[in-house]
């Protein structure tokens, strides 16, 4: 099921797939930055979870680095997008996935203050994802999916005014 819709896939297409295992940020790195020396180009690059590489559980990485990590990886991966193979996918080639997670808070943390921790993350990695695509999609369960969605609307509606 892609997107809600069912569609078969062959076991052609299925072997065309290849799978690159990183284990940490400086991989992703070093992989993403020898990107152009691959011997076939691919025409998808999908990175998953990329707050793994940007969240490092290491002891001293600290918000600013971890906006530094983000940007710099975003970076390198709008590089790398110039030498996919277009003759596939014109656009949407770039595929990344960035999970919010609210590792760092507290127990006590009420519901309703993780709701505006989990706002504010949001609207942080909203406009900071914005400078590199204007396609952005979220997956967001409970009551957070409201907050996020009078977010955009918010932000539409300021776009149409200018």
């Amino acid at each position: 099921m892609i997107f809600g819709i069912y569609c078969e896939v062959s076991i052609e297409t299925l072997r065309e797939v290849k799978l690159k295992y990183i284990e940490d940020y400086e991989g992703l790195v070093q992989f993403l930055c020898d990107f152009h020396l691959l011997e076939h180009k691919p025409s998808v690059l999908a990175i998953d979870s990329l707050e793994y590489f940007v969240d490092s559980r290491r002891q001293g990485i600290n918000q600013l680095t971890k906006q530094m990590r983000f940007n710099f990886l975003m970076t390198l991966l709008k590089d790398c997008q110039q030498f996919l193979d277009t003759s596939v996918y014109k656009q949407n080639n770039l595929i990344v996935s960035y999970k919010l997670h609210n590792s760092e808070m507290k127990a006590e943390t009420s519901e309703e203050e993780q709701m505006q921790i989990n706002e504010v993350e949001f609207q942080r990695l909203y406009s900071e994802l914005s400078r590199y695509t204007p396609q952005i999609y979220y997956i967001a369960r409970n009551k957070i999916t409201h907050l996020i969605d009078t977010h955009l609307l918010q932000e539409d509606q300021k776009e149409e005014i200018q």
